[in-house]
């Protein structure tokens, strides 16, 4: 017997009573779903078990994982909605709709919170998630990416393949530049450059974040980076994107480096969105005061630091190893992997004295910039 036609008290113990929901927190459904459709409690059964399994792991870092294949609904709801234990504590599930969509079904899911003083719904985001039955009766998940970008131009720049939106123009002379800087990136680091790499680009964030199935997202990134896949997301509207393409350089030399260095080399290379480092690093300067700059020992142990801390310090240090230690450093920096073995490394490579590690970072800040700005350019 196909499972879908299996007797109805069997999914009214999955969707109540099932043990997997105790780690995610109560998920919700809205009245729109109609529950006496036999395979729309089919398609709501397999969900709600995905998120009971993929919001049960919450990863070590809040960085998202490059490994996994684009726009995956597992990789989404892992990457985006279970960041943390807070996360996934704080923003529980609501499943919106199940609706048919031709010969598929199309899942909306909310993860949201409720201000316990306003009562006012604060939405993490919107995941619309397309599910099909097989010739078995078996629910399956469809990947966003190929629909979403079925109608996009493409053209091939050296080795770069972008492909655009209808709603953007490709600049011949940027994808050249980011080709150079691609190449140019590999040979500090003394490894070949990736010989193809597909790059999406997106209008802007809202529709970078619509290829893997995001409806509506609270704080959308500007670009992602899928190395494994050979793949870049821009959502600038620009096939420009450093930091981004960093990471695919990054990946062939230490795949599994550490998040703080991951995304610090990344930075210091490529900047941020449309800052280069010393700009962001000015930026970062001026709207902090002294005392709310994390120290060393915070910047690799605080599980709640900001991003903004995670880039723009990591950077710094990153900055400070390559002009004590050139490529060399950086190199060692990235491969070597666990928290503690990196904090050894760094503060051998910068000389930092254990009771130095509570000091603040604000001197290794000023020594960038200083430097930075002595040297324009560099």
């Amino acid at each position: 017997m196909n499972w879908w036609l299996r007797p109805l008290s069997t999914f009214v113990l999955v969707l109540v009573a099932s043990p997997l929901l105790a780690g995610i927190g109560q998920v919700k459904v809205m009245p729109r779903v109609d529950q006496s459709d036999l395979r729309v409690r089919v398609v709501l059964a397999a969900w709600v078990d995905s998120l009971s399994t993929w919001r049960g792991v919450v990863p070590a870092s809040a960085g998202f994982d490059r490994s996994a294949v684009p726009g995956s609904p597992r990789g989404v709801v892992v990457d985006w909605f279970s960041q943390s234990e807070d996360i996934v504590r704080e923003f529980p599930p609501t499943i919106l709709s199940i609706e048919p969509e031709q010969q598929n079904w199309v899942v909306r899911t909310m993860f949201s919170t409720v201000d316990p003083d306003s009562r006012h719904v604060i939405p993490l985001g919107i995941l619309r998630t397309t599910f099909r039955f097989d010739e078995d009766g078996l629910v399956e998940t469809v990947q966003p990416l190929p629909a979403a970008t079925s109608g996009w131009l493409s053209e091939q720049v050296g080795r770069l393949q972008v492909r655009y939106s209808s709603k953007t123009q490709l600049d011949r002379s940027r994808a050249a530049e980011a080709v150079a800087f691609l190449e140019r990136t590999a040979g500090y680091f003394a490894v070949p450059a990736p010989e193809h790499v597909t790059m999406y680009v997106a209008a802007d964030r809202d529709e970078m974040c619509s290829l893997f199935g995001l409806e509506y997202y609270a704080f959308p990134p500007s670009g992602m980076a899928f190395p494994d896949h050979g793949m870049v997301f821009s959502g600038l509207g620009d096939v420009y994107h450093p930091h981004e393409l960093s990471h695919l350089v990054i990946d062939a030399i230490a795949p599994e480096a550490h998040e703080i260095i991951n995304e610090g080399v990344a930075t210091w290379l490529g900047g941020s969105i449309t800052a280069d480092f010393t700009t962001l690093v000015a930026d970062y300067l001026r709207g902090r005061s002294p005392e709310t700059i994390p120290n060393y020992l915070q910047l690799f142990t605080d599980r709640e630091i900001s991003q903004d801390d995670q880039y723009v310090l990591g950077a710094v240090i990153i900055d400070a190893i390559h002009r004590r230690h050139g490529a060399a450093g950086v190199r060692q920096a990235l491969t070597t992997t666990s928290t503690s073995g990196v904090m050894l490394a760094v503060t051998r490579m910068l000389a930092i004295e254990q009771d130095d590690r509570i000091e603040s970072l604000l001197p290794l800040i000023n020594e960038a910039l200083a430097y930075r700005t002595a040297q324009p350019g560099r």
